[in-house]
């Protein structure tokens, strides 16, 4: 549990900069720093003990710094694997219901204009 000067500190922390304006004043050269100084200012409130709890429940115990650096890093490449992996997929066609389309249209009954997924695009 939290003191209620703890608390105080921390919503005094969380509303130290009003706007983008005053934050970047500050910032503006090393925006990065600010993690630094976050999480140095919740140490400084929490206290070792507490901080420590934090970091276990919510960084597995790693340097919440770090863990984020590493998942702004690693978010943008799964990103970009996850976009191309869908593009392939969209060139790749579902072999087994296009030859079951083939079947139906040499058969010539008309019953390929209903299969699922030809989404109407059929000649007449």
């Amino acid at each position: 549990m939290l003191t209620d000067q703890q608390k105080a500190d921390l919503f005094a922390l969380n509303n130290q900069y009003s706007d983008y304006n005053s934050w970047n004043s500050v910032y503006a050269n090393n925006p990065d720093q600010w993690r630094t100084d976050r999480y140095s200012s919740i140490q400084r409130i929490l206290g070792n003990d507490k901080y420590t709890q934090f970091k276990n429940k919510y960084y597995k115990g790693q340097n919440p710094v770090a863990v984020y650096n590493r998942n702004k890093n690693n978010y943008k490449s799964s990103q970009s694997k996850k976009y191309k992996s869908i593009q392939a997929k969209k060139s790749t066609q579902n072999t087994k219901s296009m030859s079951e389309y083939n079947r139906r249209k040499q058969i010539g009954d008309g019953s390929h204009l209903h299969i699922k997924g030809s989404n109407g695009k059929n000649k007449k």
